[in-house]
């Protein structure tokens, strides 16, 4: 018996090209060559048809779940960069010296491009869209016409979802929901995603004595404009951050912003995050990542997390992402800390600095907080009921002083409001307690799957259910029946149904 379902699941879920454009390359440069707009210069110069055809191997198991989203430099030449070709951007025509094999009309082109990464096997082509017009555009009648025009392109090539990211109206909500409003009028099928652009660290920059803000409530207009962009977005990201504390940075980004009313949020590469709380995720890791000389790009190894990727896109076959609901989050705080070294990232004014982000340590979705215990440092740990009843939880790594790297076991005990028919379990625990609703002469069966399997087994001997309604799943039954693949370093992902007879 296989849990999980063979149909690919709805979530708009990507895998995002932008930082294996970045990190991809095999040649061999100083770290220098990464930083900034340097780097960014770079990373466009690796968008173009071989690498997309390269590209387009990757996570086979899950392809037909995930567009495939061409980031920044698709629509422009070579050589084109907003410090000087500002107005090139925005185009939504592809390059035809970039992707040569695609020929015809703009929306021929688009159509060729979308036909082939289907027929590779993913769900269809996303495409990143500058916020603003090629040419310097004006807010008015010629601004609609210009972007009525390249909805009919996309509606013609079948592309169905937008990733609006910088641009001159990068910031400006009216903009934003202008192209929302007109995408829902002339083309519904579209997902338009949206984001306030902000800088990589929650609070107000570096740490210093007299401003230690490291939180996102604290980030003023950023933080308010993301709710006011939030309310209308079918799908609202999150924003960049930096791997090493970025479990911290995102979570308290989704602890703030599910606080307000709005659609999805995307939270780009934390895929755990995405399937605990019911949000959505823009993959960035990728096995084409390469080591690069000089930089320590990938110091927390995610390029040897895969299987964590495969095992959340999986999971939302059963509890897919949602809007709504009610979100709680701790009062309890954690904060983790990471000394950046140089070459650790693109923004080199953080190297030598130890870098601290703040986040509720539990935060919970759908259902009530959970009560979470350990011996001596506590993960994040976050939760969710889904509306399909599904329940599921998360336990996160910590990065500690000086660069380290861990996940510190605790148990868990979830209370959800509604039966539970499944659950869900990204990382390792002590153990794991599910109360369950009053259940008069009824048994229990439970099976377990590794999210990586197709088989499940029966483990009701392993579960122990009380006589005060709580079943337990001991930490060691989760590793047991984690099957990773060989070499890849995820943390255990497994399902549990549960059954009455």
């Amino acid at each position: 018996m296989n849990l999980i379902p063979s149909t690919p699941g709805h979530t708009p879920n990507y895998w995002c090209t932008w930082s294996t454009q970045n990190y991809g390359r095999e040649e061999e440069r100083d770290y220098h060559d990464y930083l900034g707009d340097a780097g960014a210069k770079l990373a466009r110069g690796a968008m173009n048809e071989k690498s997309l055809r390269r590209w387009a191997r990757q996570f086979p198991e899950i392809r037909s779940d995930l567009f495939l989203l061409l980031d920044d430099g698709w629509d422009v030449p070579y050589g084109i960069h907003p410090d000087k070709n500002l107005s090139q951007f925005g185009s939504l025509a592809p390059d035809p010296e970039r992707f040569p094999s695609f020929v015809g009309t703009p929306a021929q082109r688009l159509h060729g491009l979308n036909g082939f990464v289907k027929e590779a096997g993913w769900r269809g082509l996303g495409l990143w869209v500058p916020a603003q017009a090629a040419g310097r555009l004006e807010m008015g009648p010629g601004m609609r016409d210009y972007w009525a025009e390249r909805l009919a392109w996309c509606r013609e090539a079948g592309i169905e979802y937008w990733k609006v990211d910088w641009g001159s109206y990068a910031n400006d909500p009216a903009y934003r929901r202008f192209l929302t409003d007109l995408a829902a009028q002339l083309y519904p099928q579209l997902i338009v995603e949206h984001a306030y652009c902000m800088g990589p660290l929650n609070g107000q920059g570096l740490p210093d004595e007299e401003n230690p803000s490291d939180r996102f409530a604290q980030m003023g207009q950023t933080a308010e404009k993301s709710l006011e962009v939030h309310a209308f977005s079918q799908v609202l990201r999150t924003y960049d951050v930096f791997h090493q504390n970025g479990v911290a940075s995102t979570l308290d980004r989704v602890a703030y912003l599910l606080q307000g009313e709005g659609g999805l949020l995307n939270c780009e590469d934390n895929v755990q995050i995405a399937a605990s709380l019911g949000c959505t995720a823009g993959i960035m890791r990728s096995a084409y990542w390469r080591d690069i000389k000089g930089m320590d790009y990938d110091s927390t190894q995610l390029r040897h997390q895969l299987d964590v990727v495969t095992a959340g896109v999986l999971w939302q076959r059963i509890a897919p992402a949602f809007a709504g609901g009610e979100t709680h989050y701790s009062a309890k705080t954690l904060t983790d800390r990471w000394l950046f070294q140089a070459g650790d990232c693109w923004m080199s004014q953080v190297f030598g600095h130890e870098i601290h982000q703040t986040a509720p340590a539990v935060i919970a979705r759908g259902m009530p907080l959970p009560r979470v215990e350990a011996p001596e440092e506590l993960p994040f740990v976050t939760c969710s009921q889904n509306p399909t009843g599904a329940v599921t939880v998360a336990a996160h790594r910590r990065v500690f002083p000086v660069r380290q790297e861990r996940l510190p076991l605790c148990s868990v005990l979830l209370e959800p409001g509604h039966p539970a028919p499944f659950l869900g379990v990204f990382g390792s625990f002590r153990e794991i307690c599910l109360r369950l609703p009053e259940r008069p002469g009824k048994a229990l069966q439970v099976w377990g799957q590794s999210l990586l399997s197709k088989q499940a087994v029966e483990v009701t001997h392993r579960a122990t259910l009380g006589e005060d309604g709580i079943l337990h799943i001991p930490g060691a039954l989760i590793e047991e029946l984690y099957r990773p693949t060989p070499s890849d370093l995820s943390d255990p992902a497994v399902l549990f149904a549960l059954r009455e007879q």
